[in-house]
């Protein structure tokens, strides 16, 4: 099933900060609606040994494989930004604070899909330790969703 609003195409836009924290992981991501993965857009995506929460790593999944497209950027996670994806017929293109950084223009998905927000342990490659905070908060103060006129 799906969550909140289904759309093919728009911009999505979340203002958020990140906790260091050992282990502990932060996606924001489109997902298919409706059954049937990939494909995956993940525009906000800190992975859990990135204990400084420098990079933001940014994938699209696509086909029956689970084929990837990564590109990343840099930046103090801790504190806030704008992370987000605008997401047409012929790219993603993905913006920090508002400026485009990254943009992708083959396999771009073309059915719905509706937004997701998560943190969590990370799996078997970085988990919390002694020094992983007992809290690591993910801090989202807006999100934004535009269609596609």
């Amino acid at each position: 099933g799906s969550r909140g609003l289904v759309q093919t195409y728009g911009k999505y836009e979340m203002r958020a900060r990140f906790g260091a924290g050992y282990g502990v992981r932060a996606v924001g991501l489109l997902w298919p609606a409706g059954g049937g993965w990939p494909p995956e857009v993940d525009f906000y995506e800190i992975d859990g040994a990135d204990t400084k929460r420098t990079t933001n790593h940014l994938t699209n999944h696509y086909g029956a494989a689970n084929s990837m497209q990564h590109a990343s950027e840099t930046a103090d996670f801790t504190q806030w930004h704008v992370v987000g994806v605008e997401w047409t017929p012929d790219a993603l293109r993905y913006t920090l604070d508002g400026v485009v950084k990254v943009t992708m223009t083959n396999n771009v998905p073309n059915r719905p899909m509706w937004l997701g927000m998560q943190s969590g342990i990370t799996g078997t490659s970085a988990q919390p330790g002694a020094g992983t905070p007992a809290v690591v908060d993910i801090d989202i103060d807006w999100v934004r969703i535009y269609r596609r006129a």
